[in-house]
């Protein structure tokens, strides 16, 4: 079975739409709504950047542990 192979690829799913789901939001208020948060709030800006890059990373990550773990199972 691949138990930890799933976990790692549902986890990896589920940081991308968190990903992708807050990034279109901030922009369509960024944009759409002409209300810039990052100015506003210096510490959002820094966070924004910051969880953007972790949820990139992260969904890297698992994706590639997955590959490992089936790699080394077959």
């Amino acid at each position: 079975t691949c138990r930890a192979c799933s976990l790692y690829l549902l986890f990896a799913a589920a940081f991308d739409l968190v990903h992708l789901q807050v990034g279109a939001l901030t922009n369509i208020v960024q944009y759409g709504f002409s209300y810039d948060w990052t100015v506003q709030s210096p510490i959002y800006c820094s966070m924004k950047y910051y969880f953007f890059y972790l949820f990139t990373i992260m969904s890297a990550t698992l994706t590639v542990s997955a590959t490992i773990d089936r790699y080394l199972l077959s």
